[in-house]
């Protein structure tokens, strides 16, 4: 029994708290606090702190030259004696300024050019020739022309390395345009009738949000340190006037004798770089739904909870239920797939074999992944390798769990596309996905999924969005391949005609819980909890002549909402006082069939 804990996004009620939503949310992330917080001290102190001082930045004194870190110096003096910890406080005024300024600039500019040559076909060869020139030098020479004729000042150094970047930033740009370009939700889109600066502006740029703000997070950084390098040189604000990259150039040469000289100021660099970074990964997550799938506000809630079942060798397990009920989640825990940062396992056990796969090293899951436990996922066309092979693919884990050689992998690789029954397979293992139909890809990823002869093989949805005739195909495949290996299955499905054809037990499950679970003959002939009546009323008898099909009324509840009693009880037509009073235990009807609805179950025995 495991209690999986996701942290769920809470449903927002109020109209005029979904303002601030994304405040809220940033408020939330903790990368972004810790971003915030830094930079936050960096600017004060860029502000506040030469007024506290009270020293001139520029005052030299050679009598107290080279002096380590003292009370009097509490970051020790440079070659002309001049105050260290000053001068960092005046030189964050001009770093910071500088290291915003052309990120902005660069990301603003960038981003135009970039969607514009990635969305505009016709405009793409001209613009990208031309960052194609400006990329041919390096960018600190170039920065170092645009500098030198503009001359020295500030504004020159944010103009010349903005110039230096905007390239950069806009090949990241065009990139992610060319993919989404491409996209149905954008043909979608057209359809609809909108026009192209809309779509632009409301389809593409939200895409490009994630490697744009990463991407000016490092040009940031790298404009502190390029600033210091035309300071050097002459262009904009020389020395003695203060930046954290003039005084970093100016103590390298001293970087033996007055370490703190050098030490500082790039402490100062380091903090505004991590501080920058957090706050743009922050912005990146919370800004991008992608990246948030189980994470926001709510905190952590139990998205499965108390889920209790076995797979017997040589059988194959259905887990049916609609959409949100938990059965995929359920299945992607087995092999511990969820991601670690928005996922915690609370307690619990997920046992095989005598080993608990919550508690295995990781080195021994990568063994009981694809070698011992193996699984087919619901779309086979984003689960292959669009640039691989299906060699290559069918072979990897021939070679990973096997260790076998190139040759010999590529001979049982064809082999394991015979077996699927996919014809001419000697010419057909050398293609790649998008030459394949749906149904054809669907046996390449159940050929990879048995390739090492897996124990258990975990089915979620492998029939869905093919036609009837493949469907049917596809579950007599998998049938001949259980029997012939000997593996047992764990088969998720919407379909209860499925389940009545393939499996041999199934599991209902309903809100992250398992409410039902029976073999598949005492399901069928007498569903216990209302919620399995409801399904299998759902499902349409072509023997009967009716005009509206059955429904249970209502929606699956979101994990983050709290509900008092049964999960099911605002759904259930037959619920009583004790319903809502507190959440139901699985119990035994007898002859292995559980369900968890007490005014139907007294005592063990169905009333």
């Amino acid at each position: 029994m495991t209690d999986i804990v996701l942290a769920a996004s809470s449903t927002q009620v109020l109209a005029e708290r979904r303002r601030f939503r994304v405040l809220r949310k940033l408020a939330a992330h903790r990368s972004f606090k810790i971003g915030l917080v830094l930079v936050t001290i960096l600017v004060l102190c860029a502000i506040i702190g030469p007024m506290l001082t009270g020293t001139d930045p520029t005052a030299m004194s050679i009598r107290y030259r080279f002096k380590p870190p003292s009370a009097r110096f509490l970051f020790g003096s440079d070659q002309y004696g001049r105050d260290i910890l000053t001068r960092v406080l005046y030189g964050g005024r001009l770093s910071l300024s500088i290291g915003l300024s052309v990120a902005l600039v660069s990301g603003i500019f960038g981003a135009l050019i970039g969607m514009a040559a990635g969305y505009f076909r016709a405009l793409d060869p001209y613009v990208m020739r031309l960052m194609d020139a400006l990329m041919a030098f390096p960018a600190i020479l170039l920065a170092i022309g645009i500098g030198a004729a503009l001359g020295s000042q500030a504004s020159s150094i944010v103009v010349a390395l903005a110039v230096a970047y905007v390239p950069r930033t806009a090949r990241i740009v065009r990139a992610s345009v060319l993919v989404i370009r491409e996209m149905e939700y954008l043909q979608a889109a057209r359809v609809s009738g909108a026009g192209d600066l809309h779509i632009i502006v409301k389809h593409v740029l939200p895409n490009c949000l994630g490697p744009l703000i990463v991407q000016l997070t490092f040009v940031f950084a790298y404009a502190i340190l390029a600033e210091a390098a035309l300071s050097f040189l002459g262009i904009g604000p020389p020395p003695p006037a203060p930046s954290w990259g003039n005084i970093i150039a100016e103590g390298r040469d001293y970087s033996v004798e007055a370490w703190w000289v050098m030490l500082f100021p790039g402490f100062a660099v380091s903090l505004a770089a991590l501080g920058m970074n957090l706050l743009g990964d922050g912005l990146r997550d919370v800004l991008d739904p992608r990246l948030k799938k189980f994470c926001g506000d709510a905190g952590w809630v139990n998205a499965v909870e108390g889920v209790n079942f076995a797979v017997r060798s040589g059988e194959c397990l259905g887990i049916v239920g609609e959409s949100g009920s938990g059965k995929s989640v359920s299945a992607l825990s087995i092999l511990k797939l969820h991601s670690r940062a928005n996922t915690r396992y609370a307690s619990g056990v997920i046992r095989y074999g005598g080993l608990d796969l919550l508690t295995l090293p990781q080195r021994r899951l990568r063994q009981v992944r694809g070698g011992e436990i193996a699984m087919i996922f619901q779309d086979p066309m984003s689960s292959l390798n669009p640039v691989l092979t299906i060699a290559d693919q069918i072979m990897e884990p021939l070679r990973q769990h096997q260790g076998l050689s190139a040759r010999a992998a590529r001979r049982q690789a064809i082999e394991l596309l015979e077996m699927v029954r996919i014809s001419d397979a000697s010419r057909r293992i050398d293609d790649y996905p998008h030459r394949l139909s749906g149904g054809m890809r669907q046996r390449v990823m159940i050929a990879i999924a048995v390739a090492c002869r897996p124990k258990l093989l975990i089915a979620d949805e492998p029939t869905t969005a093919l036609d009837v005739t493949i469907q049917s195909q596809i579950l007599e495949l998998l049938r001949d391949l259980q029997r012939e290996i000997g593996m047992s299955v764990l088969l998720i499905t919407h379909d209860l005609g499925v389940v009545a054809e393939f499996a041999q037990r199934v599991v209902v499950m309903y809100a992250g819980r398992v409410v039902e679970s029976a073999s598949v003959a005492a399901l069928f002939e007498r569903p216990l909890h209302p919620y399995t009546e409801g399904l299998i009323r759902a499902v349409p008898n072509l023997d009967e002549d009716v005009h509206r099909l059955a429904t249970i009324p209502g929606n699956i509840p979101d994990p983050s909402t709290s509900i008092a009693g049964c999960r099911f009880n605002p759904r259930c037509r037959e619920a009583v006082k004790s319903c809502l009073a507190e959440p139901p235990a699985l119990v035994d009807a007898g002859a292995g069939h559980f369900a968890r609805c007490p005014p139907r179950i007294t005592a063990g025995r169905i009333v």
